[in-house]
């Protein structure tokens, strides 16, 4: 079975591929990892700092999650 990622790393069966479009391709699986998994810890983490200034009574508190 051919996948679409397939098709974009290798162009489909017998295709050459050009070293661009492997980069091109890597780029895009990393920035879409780092949003699934890497951003999420980052929100948190703000969301912790923020509340955190807020308890030690740095700013009111926000009634956003």
């Amino acid at each position: 079975m051919i996948t679409a990622a397939t098709v974009l790393i290798n162009g489909g069966p017998g295709d050459p591929v050009e070293p661009e479009e492997s980069e091109l391709a890597l780029t895009l699986m990393t920035d879409v990892l780092d949003e699934v998994f890497q951003m999420p810890a980052r929100v948190q983490k703000a969301r912790a700092a923020r509340q955190a200034k807020q308890r030690k009574g740095g700013e009111p508190p926000s009634t956003q999650a």
